[in-house]
């Protein structure tokens, strides 16, 4: 039987201030969630932004696709191993953040994600392999604190 996981009420709280404080730019960071906060997937026409800087994240849901207008997605300093193969189908996704890590797990999917410009990596090391995205325009990297 699956552990279930229950988001802490001040995370709960910081969602909803950011929903009705920005619905199209939702500033997460530091905002202590576990799990994708699946509300999100609700208000897929209007999200556009979405900054879940550290969080303690391990997965995305496969349902990310929903989110057919979203342009940046920032996930650096989380636990997510790989990320879904379906953020392929974010057309308009043009700016990312990841971990090291997550970067170099998940380099066959971000090739899929055509309009992908700005990569932004925070970790310890890169993998080779970062040529493969032949469309990033803008890469930035910083190491760890």
């Amino acid at each position: 039987m699956k552990k279930r996981q229950d988001t802490p009420l001040s995370s709960i709280k910081r969602l909803n201030e950011a929903l009705k404080e920005n619905p199209t730019s939702i500033n997460l960071e530091n905002a202590g969630f576990e799990i994708f906060p699946k509300v999100l997937l609700d208000r897929h026409d209007e999200v556009k932004e979405i900054c879940l800087i550290n969080n303690s994240l391990v997965i995305l849901p496969d349902e990310i696709d929903q989110l057919s207008n979203l342009i940046s997605l920032d996930l650096r300093d989380n636990k997510i191993s790989v990320l879904p193969k379906s953020l392929f189908r974010l057309r308009k996704l043009v700016k990312i953040g990841l971990d090291s890590e997550t970067l170099n797990s998940s380099i066959d999917v971000l090739k899929r994600v055509d309009n992908l410009r700005e990569l932004h990596v925070c970790g310890k090391t890169i993998t080779d392999r970062i040529g493969e995205l032949t469309n990033l325009r803008k890469l930035s990297f910083s190491g760890e604190a």
